[in-house]
């Protein structure tokens, strides 16, 4: 698996396919779209809006940050501010496919019962809204067109994503509890680590009141 230690680039624009598109939450497509910008923003040197509480947003659609949290179940927090009018983009756990420069066999695509089987509960206040029951509703899969560069050897690009995450509307103004727990009950293959990635982080999110 691609970790987040190989770091953030955020140098210059790039909108690839994608011309600031008018993205709304819950229009078909519209996850795997906000999957795709999140992690080019991670990775690739998309160069995001910040707004006034330092979070990277898309047409007021805030790409949440994640604890710093290694994947082996040592539990996180984040602080978060929004504002009343703002939805959010969060991804819960996820694989990045890439190409090499040693001459390694591109990685090829995973078989979704190792996101079918995910051990996963994610709440809003105590109320759970993403569970093993419905958790491919929260699924998306594509190929980067064009693929992410990398400049961290022996990786070459980011080709393809799978993975699970949430675009989600507006809070009330006040505080709220996000809380991800999440681990793979199916072992990956060796290229991507073997073994189990596992989270457990909160996310503490003040939303203020409308000005």
């Amino acid at each position: 698996m691609l970790a987040l230690a190989l770091g953030l680039g955020l140098a210059a624009p790039a909108w690839a396919q994608h011309d600031r598109p008018d993205c709304r939450p819950g229009e078909d497509g519209q996850l795997a779209l906000f999957q795709d910008l999140y992690w080019r923003w991670v990775y690739g040197g998309l160069n995001l809006p910040v707004d006034g509480n330092s979070n990277a947003v898309v047409h007021n659609v805030v790409m949440m940050p994640i604890p710093n949290t290694p994947g082996d179940g040592t539990p996180g927090t984040q602080a978060v501010t929004l504002e009343a009018h703002q939805s959010w983009m969060l991804p819960f756990w996820n694989l990045l496919g890439t190409s090499y420069t040693d001459g390694t066999p591109p990685d090829q695509f995973l078989g979704l019962d190792v996101f079918k089987t995910l051990d996963i509960k994610f709440t809003v206040d105590g109320k759970t809204i993403v569970s093993t029951r419905n958790v491919m509703e929260y699924f998306s899969k594509f190929t980067y067109e064009p693929p992410v560069l990398l400049n961290s050897p022996p990786y070459l690009a980011i080709i393809w994503f799978e993975g699970v995450g949430i675009l989600h509307g507006p809070l009330s103004p006040g505080t709220h509890t996000l809380q991800l727990d999440v681990k793979n009950t199916e072992k990956l293959p060796p290229n991507f680590g073997g073994g189990v990635i596992e989270y457990h982080n909160t996310w503490n999110v003040t939303v203020n009141p409308p000005k």
